[in-house]
């Protein structure tokens, strides 16, 4: 599974944290973009012209054979996860439109100064997927304070989910950041094309981690 995981993937409020890579200015210069388009035909019907080609096509494509058809997207992200160190995961599920709207629905409340990282699991269907990125956008009444966007890389079908995680990170401590915050998950690749966009809320305390 090649990804490219970049620091401060966007999730639960990196925007407050101050800790992710890149903002609003930031078009992705720190990787080098692939092609365009690239279909599971063109990449298999490619001629190899040296060794590294051959090596990148055998990983992008060593599990076409058994992944999932019956679905016709390209990208499904299954789930949106916060991991904090010392607790229970929290979950947003994200794989039907049911289960984006619940989560549009739900408030995260973080404390101040607790450990965390961000995890998204998602599935690649019928064709390869280049330059998959997260752009995680935070608001405060109504007002954009955030916007960041991580590289994750480059994928191929296959039965199995891939799993992404951000580095840890601290949440922000102080008055400042405290209150109520709606934040917008984007998932894009380098193609333009938009395989989830979904909105949640957070907030910060003082005391505790929950749902």
């Amino acid at each position: 599974a090649g990804g490219a995981g970049g620091a401060g993937a966007g999730g639960a409020g990196a925007g407050v944290a101050s800790s992710a890579a890149g903002d609003e200015d930031d078009d992705g210069d720190t990787y080098k973009a692939p092609p365009k388009t690239a279909t599971l035909e063109e990449i298999m019907n490619r001629e190899e012209e040296d060794e590294s080609l051959a090596k990148y096509k055998a990983t992008l494509l060593a599990g076409a054979k058994d992944a999932k058809t019956d679905d016709p997207r390209h990208v499904v992200v299954e789930k949106f996860e916060v991991l904090v160190d010392g607790r229970p995961p929290i979950v947003l599920k994200l794989s039907t439109p049911e289960e984006q709207a619940a989560a549009e629905k739900t408030k995260l409340v973080f404390k101040e100064g607790q450990v965390y990282r961000t995890q998204v699991t998602f599935r690649v269907q019928h064709d390869v997927v280049l330059g998959l990125q997260f752009t995680n956008s935070v608001f405060k009444m109504k007002m954009r304070v955030d916007r960041t966007k991580t590289m994750i890389g480059s994928y191929g079908p296959q039965a199995d989910p891939y799993v992404w995680k951000s580095p840890k990170q601290t949440w922000p401590k102080g008055f400042m950041v405290r209150g109520s915050y709606s934040a917008k998950i984007l998932i894009t690749d380098d193609d333009g094309t938009e395989h989830l966009s979904v909105g949640y809320k957070f907030g910060t305390c003082v005391v505790s981690l929950v749902l």
